[in-house]
């Protein structure tokens, strides 16, 4: 190991190659640097004519750097985070590019977004005193397990709970208006399911009691040709 707080050397300066070239009594071809500075570590060394390559995958990516700058964090805990971010990122086991884009995505922008989230729900929970949370399934699942790592390590003394719950019982309900969005989740059915006795299912309504809006004409309109509904 050749540091150069201890040997009083830089790389900057190319002292430190020279040092390092005499205490291992090597030629520049016979020496392969590897580094992230772009002009200590590559530069300077291929002007001695050293091997040298730049290594990038360290620095930090646009998603790490605006982690670390974000000034409304605490600078521990954005330190913390963006290097978390990276540490994962580079721990990557895969070398197919397709796996390593989603496994980059999962590192440095999902999994932040996800803490972060967590984290903000807890903390709020503890300023309003709260001391249970419920996380609805399914899309509440990996929060939830987040919850309980943050909870177990950082202390926090709150009852994270998983509640099975299905979209319609959550999704209906918060339905006040009609509007595109609206419109299309209630005619949101796979291939083959859509009928009138499915849509009123969904929105909660009797097939009886729209019996009389029913035509023909109606369910043409409503994009529900060649479906047929028995009222009895």
């Amino acid at each position: 190991m050749y540091v150069s707080s201890s040997i009083g050397l830089t790389k900057k300066t190319g002292k430190l190659f020279d040092f390092c070239l005499k205490k291992q009594d090597v030629s520049p071809q016979q020496l392969y640097h590897i580094g992230e500075n772009k002009i200590s570590d590559f530069l300077v060394p291929k002007r001695s004519r050293i091997n040298a390559h730049h290594y990038t995958d360290t620095q930090l990516t646009r998603y790490e750097r605006k982690i670390a700058e974000h000034t409304s964090l605490p600078v521990k805990l954005r330190s913390l985070l963006s290097g978390s971010c990276r540490l994962n990122r580079l721990n990557s086991p895969y070398i197919d590019p397709h796996q390593s884009v989603i496994w980059q995505t999962a590192s440095d922008v999902m999994g932040p977004v996800l803490f972060s989230f967590v984290y903000w729900c807890l903390v709020e929970a503890k300023k309003r005193n709260i001391t249970r949370l419920y996380f609805i399934a399914r899309d509440g699942q990996i929060l939830h397990k987040i919850a309980i790592s943050i909870c177990k390590i950082w202390g926090y003394e709150i009852d994270c709970r998983y509640l099975y719950g299905s979209r319609q019982a959550i999704k209906f309900p918060s339905i006040t208006e009609l509007n595109a969005y609206e419109l299309d989740w209630i005619f949101q059915f796979k291939e083959g399911s859509l009928s009138v006795n499915s849509i009123c299912e969904r929105v909660n309504i009797n097939p009886l009691q729209i019996k009389r809006y029913a035509s023909p004409a109606w369910i043409l309109a409503k994009g529900l040709a060649n479906r047929t509904h028995n009222f009895r």
